[in-house]
């Protein structure tokens, strides 16, 4: 069985080569001798929490990802239930498709996921882990974790309905973040609903 220092270091050197990166632009980016980065790639020592969230920024990745945490804890009354950790920052990678792949759970299929920017700012910021439910229904004003379907972008924002016209509803997808994209719609067919956030779970990682 494989220790953490080496899960960690294989994740690591997966994140760079992922971002085409060579170990020595990584120690120019992060200021980490290559020396220290070959030995947590190879598994001979781990980094500190510090060093792990100077790496995942660096790597456009997560702290969780790095530290292969791949479920987090959350409060459901007196006792703690885990959850799948689902890492979405690259929509094109394998791990985003990993969200298809997790069985149901007796916790209304609940899952959370690292947010990946600043867009839903404040009250999210960037490295926030939230918890979702997973489900197509989105009500107005409803925190949704969504895919754009031509891009394949995954997004968290605020989602809204506007009745004026009755017949012909309208739907904005809008950051808290004034500096992030509004994307207004007529057709829900834009995109598909990954997930409705529920703001009752404290997360523990």
């Amino acid at each position: 069985m494989q220790e953490i220092n080496e899960i960690i270091g294989e994740r690591i050197s997966l994140a760079r080569k992922n971002k085409k990166m060579s170990a020595v632009e990584l120690s120019n980016v992060t200021g980490f001798s290559g020396a220290r980065i070959s030995h947590w790639e190879q598994g001979r020592r781990m980094p500190n929490i510090e060093s792990i969230h100077v790496l995942s920024a660096a790597l456009d990745t997560t702290p969780a990802y790095l530290l292969a945490l791949d479920d987090v804890k959350i409060n459901e009354g007196n006792t703690q239930t885990k959850i799948p950790l689902v890492n979405f920052n690259d929509a094109n990678s394998s791990q985003s498709t990993s969200f298809l792949e997790i069985e149901p759970n007796h916790n209304n299929e609940l899952f959370a996921t690292t947010l990946v920017d600043e867009s839903m700012s404040p009250p999210f910021f960037k490295g926030d882990v939230v918890v979702f439910e997973r489900n197509t229904q989105a009500k107005d004003g409803d925190f949704l974790l969504i895919q754009i379907k031509k891009t394949n972008q995954i997004l968290f924002r605020r989602f809204s309905i506007d009745y004026s016209d009755i017949e012909n509803p309208s739907y904005t997808i809008e950051p808290m973040n004034k500096d992030f994209q509004i994307i207004k719609a007529n057709d829900l067919e834009l995109f598909s609903i990954l997930g409705v956030y529920r703001n009752k779970y404290r997360v523990f990682l």
